[in-house]
């Protein structure tokens, strides 16, 4: 039996697309578009007790704030979330293109990248 139905989705995703809990970001900054917050839900895999640490490299033109700076995990299987603000500081001056950065969590033992894709749009 074949349908011919159309389903609507009745919600909307917080951030569109870029809400996705990928393990990547991608901002896109214009149009007035000032500020992005995205948050994340990441799992550890870990048998052990681990604090991961935050730190980032971004192109000049963003500001970055991640909320919290640390995640500890205590045992396995255990998810905690982050919040990331990217903040473009582009201003008037801005040249549409493409610019890349990323986002890494690192404990003793382990480093967990994310890749971060910024379009810029006039």
């Amino acid at each position: 039996m074949t349908s011919t139905a159309i389903v609507f989705c009745t919600r909307t995703l917080p951030g569109g697309p870029a809400g996705l809990n990928y393990r990547s970001f991608v901002v896109v900054s214009g149009n007035g578009t000032d500020v992005r917050t995205l948050t994340r839900t990441v799992t550890t895999v870990s048998e052990k007790t681990e604090t991961y640490t935050v730190s980032y490299a971004t192109p000049e033109r963003v500001k970055v704030t991640v909320t919290p700076r640390t995640l500890e995990f205590t045992r396995p299987n255990e998810k905690k979330s982050y919040t990331v603000e990217f903040r473009s500081l582009a201003g008037g001056n801005l040249t549409a293109g493409w610019d890349f950065g990323h986002i890494s969590w690192q404990s003793i033992d382990h480093t967990v990248r994310s890749p971060v894709a910024f379009q810029w749009k006039n």
